[in-house]
């Protein structure tokens, strides 16, 4: 999996505690906010090595190649945890603008 899918599964997380987290059972809350503390430490993660690096170097074609060099490494996460999740609400939830939203990343295909 690259960062792109992940921070498009983190999109579609913080879709979902926005929306609904008051309205999902509370071990479902429980779990979104699992979720949300996983994948946001490796997302973080990205922008903070990427300011290290400007730190570091202060040379933007460096941190540009740098950055494009991050965006297409696949890292190791296992999504299925939040796939799983993510399809549950959508299953359950009548709003056809998350639907679209979670249609539009791609990422229950």
């Amino acid at each position: 999996m690259t960062i792109q899918r992940l921070m498009s599964i983190e999109k579609a997380l913080l879709e979902i505690d926005s929306r609904y987290k008051f309205d999902l059972p509370f071990n479902d809350a429980i779990k979104l906010n699992k979720l949300l503390g996983d994948v946001g430490s490796i997302t973080n993660y990205f922008f903070e090595i990427q300011s290290e690096y400007a730190e570091k170097y202060g040379d933007y074609d460096k941190l540009k190649e740098y950055h494009e060099k991050l965006m297409e490494e696949e890292i190791e996460y296992n999504r299925d945890e939040a796939i799983l999740f993510i399809s549950k609400v959508y299953n359950l939830v009548e709003d056809n603008e998350f639907k679209e939203m979670v249609d539009n990343l791609g990422i229950l295909r």
